[in-house]
């Protein structure tokens, strides 16, 4: 609207003569409005992104299946198709089988999140075997408050938390 329609009309609705004159003002104006759009645009990410996370967040908190897109391969509908069957009917059987193959999906972990796990795991683990060293070779240091990830507390209170981040990550 800014780089066309404000411009394109004069004062009695009238295409305006110098706007048919000048296409290089038109030009001037796109490329404007291109390099606004291209200087807002992180700005814009940000806000749209944090726009649809709030918009959605009780949406997927309470059914998190939303976040993906699950669905029947080709294989598995021309496998599990009845011959002559009406799509209508088809679809309903799809859809009465789709919980049941839900939970025996949720059966199995996923890799992806398995690696994540077994990467915490370790780093947990190693940051917990280098507070305990601190602890037996001096214990008066595990008293000594240290700032953390801007978090004020002791050591003993860091192993407690890398602790308790080590038992969540084994649980996968």
């Amino acid at each position: 609207r800014f780089c066309v329609v404000e411009r394109m009309f004069d004062d009695d609705y009238k295409v305006d003569s110098r706007f048919l004159a000048s296409p290089h003002m038109l030009q001037q104006r796109f490329l404007f409005a291109g390099m606004v759009n291209f200087a807002l645009s992180p700005f814009i990410i940000v806000f749209l992104t944090i726009f649809f996370s709030l918009k959605n967040a009780q949406r997927f908190h309470a059914d998190p299946r939303t976040l993906s897109t699950r669905s029947w391969s080709l294989e598995a509908k021309y496998l599990f198709r009845r011959y002559n069957e009406l799509p209508h009917c088809f679809q309903r059987r799809l859809n009465k089988a789709a919980p049941w193959a839900e939970k025996y999906v949720q059966q199995f972990q996923s890799p992806l999140l398995s690696i994540i796990a077994r990467f915490v795991s370790f780093m947990c683990s190693s940051m917990l075997a280098v507070l305990i060293a601190i602890w037996l070779l001096n214990e008066q240091m595990m008293k000594v408050d240290f700032y953390f990830f801007g978090i004020h507390r002791n050591l003993y209170w860091y192993m407690g938390v890398v602790a308790m981040s080590l038992g969540a990550a084994r649980s996968f």
